[in-house]
């Protein structure tokens, strides 16, 4: 089996906690790190199969994030968990199409089975 660590990112412990069992009943790794500069290092050194950030308050970090995971994981799949009203009106992620954008947290299950990790676009699956 190839690579199944997922990077999960909120701030909230419930909605981490959420998202951690979903992410483990699709028998992939939920990774969580304390902060965001611990959390944009695993990016630039670790590799996933997907990035999970939710777009609680604080924003800007995340955004940060989504970008940095765009950029240095491109063999994973972006999720981010809402703000989308934000997001659409304000351009933040208009270069960065291939990250897929949830409104809530309740559609984080139904969209994590759609795909199997080996599916997803910015994935080769001759690799």
């Amino acid at each position: 089996m190839g690579n199944t660590r997922v990077l999960i990112v909120s701030d909230s412990s419930d909605r981490v906690n959420y998202l951690k069992h979903h992410v483990q009943a699709h028998h992939m790794k939920p990774i969580r790190y304390p902060n965001h500069g611990s959390a944009m290092h695993a990016l630039k050194v670790d590799s996933f199969a997907m990035v999970v950030v939710d777009l609680t308050l604080p924003i800007d970090h995340k955004i940060e994030l989504i970008k940095a995971a765009c950029a240095l994981q491109k063999e994973a799949r972006i999720i981010a968990i809402g703000k989308i009203q934000y997001l659409e009106k304000a351009c933040v992620l208009s270069d960065f199409p291939s990250v897929e954008q949830l409104s809530s947290i309740q559609e984080f299950p139904k969209r994590l089975g759609t795909k199997d990790l080996a599916e997803s676009p910015q994935t080769n699956p001759a690799q």
